[in-house]
């Protein structure tokens, strides 16, 4: 699944007459994993071999912003750091990584790069749900006041068009002011990195 929730978990929802497409279902519920992602910080489908490159912070602990299942390399200054003086905090969702033995996140402009996996075994509930409840709501053309429907633009450039049509102040917009998405979403949120 590509998606974080089923065509079917959205259609159980009011969703307005003739009844959307499938298509049109299926780009509702890009947008909205789009809409999570952005908001939330982070990414719910298990995903390997995902590169991050950032400054080094001086310290011994980095915050990456992303839940890391597995951490395959880790680079500073272009030198490999041993696995074993590496510490993957993975019971923590913020991606938090932490460095034994003398060895440090040294300070410098996107000198330390992470190979990782990424994301969650199994998308959770109140994820799977928010992104049904904003997919009905993109369907019933309730979001998006004042901008032309997702769906009135071509059909194969509707990803294109949520990606760079949503800026984050809507985002917040959109998950802040539905108590429901925003209690379901909150706890997944990831703010702020590098420590």
């Amino acid at each position: 699944m590509t998606n974080y929730a089923s065509e079917e978990e959205v259609r159980k929802r009011d969703l307005p007459l003739p009844s959307p497409t499938s298509q049109e279902v299926s780009f509702a519920l890009q947008v909205s994993k789009d809409i999570i992602d952005m908001w939330c910080g982070q990414v719910f489908l298990k995903t390997a071999g995902i590169e991050f490159i950032v400054d080094g912070n001086g310290g011994n602990r980095y915050v990456f912003g992303q839940r890391l299942n597995d951490v395959f390399n880790l680079y500073v200054n272009d030198s490999e750091i041993p696995s074993a003086s590496i510490i993957n905090f993975s019971d923590h969702n913020i991606g938090e990584i932490g460095l034994k033995d003398g060895y440090q996140f040294t300070r410098g402009s996107m000198n330390v790069k992470l190979v990782a996996e990424i994301g969650y075994a199994e998308t959770p509930f109140a994820v799977r749900e928010a992104s049904a409840h904003l997919a009905a709501l993109i369907l019933t053309r309730q979001l998006f006041s004042g901008k032309p429907s997702v769906f009135d633009t071509k059909s194969e450039r509707l990803l294109d068009y949520s990606k760079s049509s949503l800026v984050p102040s809507e985002i917040n917009g959109i998950i802040e002011s539905d108590v429901y998405l925003y209690g379901l979403l909150r706890p997944y949120r990831v703010v702020g990195v590098g420590v």
